[in-house]
């Protein structure tokens, strides 16, 4: 043994002795931005699209999800490769081939852009005379036809659509998904994207002690590329955090580290 390693080890007597037997022993990870709250929990049951590039392979995996999940439900999916990152661009035409009565969605893989079929954009009241709202954009034909692909803040009403839960539930989707981080190292997250229905799950996992990770939560409006965030900063509710938090406020952007108790 090391006499480094004999001198500490002096100074803490009762110290638990294991024996690695040559194994490296590494602190734990914290990842820097994980959008568990939203995104993560929902991945696991949406169509995988992620590293597919052409055309039909992609409509393929979302008719599989529509036969794996019949009804009259959203039909989603995550990780869509567009044509500016080697993958290909589709419109409504293409989501109608799959269904014309169900809503379909195709998250692109940075999810800062979807598509979504003729059906959604009725159910979103997504039309010719709907201007772009702030900060986010609908792809028009030359006359004026939204072409099913929105673009950052317009996606706004679809993800609040299809990641819409209760409290409960959203809180079960939450701890199994954090669980899974232990297998990575992982035993804190930064999570850039924390609505109002995140937070109280959050909260209720905090206050039932089942939140099995330390979480740095960013607010956000009511779904994520909300970026109304006024009532948040004023809103009383995110008391709760503040006697086992450190809060940071820069450049008008609130962090809260909550710590495990």
């Amino acid at each position: 043994m090391p006499p480094l390693v004999k001198s500490i080890l002096k100074s803490f007597p009762n110290a638990e002795i294991h024996d690695l037997k040559g194994r490296a022993l590494l602190p734990a990870f914290i990842d820097s931005h994980n959008h568990l709250s939203t995104f993560g929990c929902f991945f696991p049951t949406w169509a995988n699209l992620i590293g597919l590039t052409e055309k039909e392979s992609v409509l393929e995996e979302i008719r599989m999800q529509a036969r794996k999940k019949p009804g009259k439900e959203w039909i989603v999916g995550f990780g869509w490769f567009d044509a500016k990152i080697g993958g290909v661009d589709l419109t409504k035409k293409d989501l109608d081939e799959i269904s014309s009565d169900r809503p379909v969605l195709l998250i692109q893989a940075t999810f800062h852009q979807s598509v979504v079929n003729t059906r959604a954009l009725e159910l979103l009241g997504i039309n010719r005379s709907i201007p772009d709202p702030r900060c986010g954009i609908i792809l028009r034909e030359s006359d004026g036809t939204p072409t099913g692909v929105i673009v950052e803040s317009a996606q706004v009403p679809v993800f609040k659509l299809v990641m819409e839960t209760d409290t409960g539930k959203l809180a079960d989707l939450i701890e199994e998904r954090a669980k899974e981080l232990f297998q990575f190292g992982i035993t804190a997250f930064h999570d850039p994207g924390v609505t109002t229905d995140a937070e109280a799950a959050y909260k209720k996992l905090h206050d039932e002690e089942r939140l099995p990770v330390s979480v740095l939560m960013m607010p956000h409006g009511e779904t994520l590329l909300d970026n109304q965030l006024g009532h948040r900063f004023r809103d009383r509710s995110l008391e709760w955090v503040m006697k086992s938090c450190v809060w940071a406020l820069s450049n008008y952007s609130l962090t809260v580290q909550q710590q495990k108790q």
